[in-house]
């Protein structure tokens, strides 16, 4: 089930560049649908791990990634790339099915599962800390995660459980969070 994601409505001129990256067959209003695949709401067919991209350094507002980044052999050529394409403070909404979820591994066209903590790599603050040593990493993108802004999407058994009990559910079971959805902010 797709997640449904709004971006922040902020005043820019009409003319504003928004990337939907691996669109599939989901067409959002105001958003440039990309995919290797050309399907009614695709308006540039693409790879997205052929780079570069055709659009200029530092020209899109804001993009969605909903439900792409595992299936991408090369999740840190993407981020980097994306990083490129964006503009200063420009966020990139992206949704993917949680690690710990069948979903993430039923997939065979899935490349990696993935989980909150990957994000953090894209930091620059992250990978410059003493106790990461991860400096050294090939990544060149920085991406901040915006305040608590991940958001899960729970199996129905979760529900109604209280946060600490969901909290500790997601860090120690199987088949809780179904996926999430986590907001970067491009930082240049």
């Amino acid at each position: 089930m797709p997640v449904e994601i709004e971006v922040e409505a902020k005043t820019r001129p009409s003319t504003a560049l928004k990337l939907n990256l691996g669109c599939g067959q989901n067409r959002l209003d105001g958003f440039t649908g990309v995919d290797y695949v050309k399907t009614a709401t695709t308006d540039v067919v693409m790879d997205l791990e052929v780079r570069p991209w055709p659009w200029d350094t530092s020209s899109v507002d804001a993009a969605i990634c909903n439900h792409t980044l595992e299936h991408l052999n090369d999740p840190i050529g993407f981020m980097d790339e994306l990083h490129r394409v964006l503009k200063p403070d420009a966020k990139v909404v992206i949704a993917v099915p949680h690690a710990q979820t069948s979903g993430a591994w039923q997939d065979p066209t899935h490349k990696r599962p993935i989980n909150e903590k990957f994000f953090l790599y894209f930091s620059k603050k992250f990978r410059e800390q003493d106790a990461m040593k991860a400096d050294h990493y090939p990544i060149r993108s920085d991406f901040e995660i915006e305040g608590d802004s991940v958001l899960y999407t729970l199996e129905d058994d979760w529900k109604d459980k209280t946060k600490k009990e969901i909290d500790f559910a997601i860090k120690h079971f199987n088949n809780v969070v179904t996926q999430f959805c986590v907001v970067l902010i491009c930082r240049k």
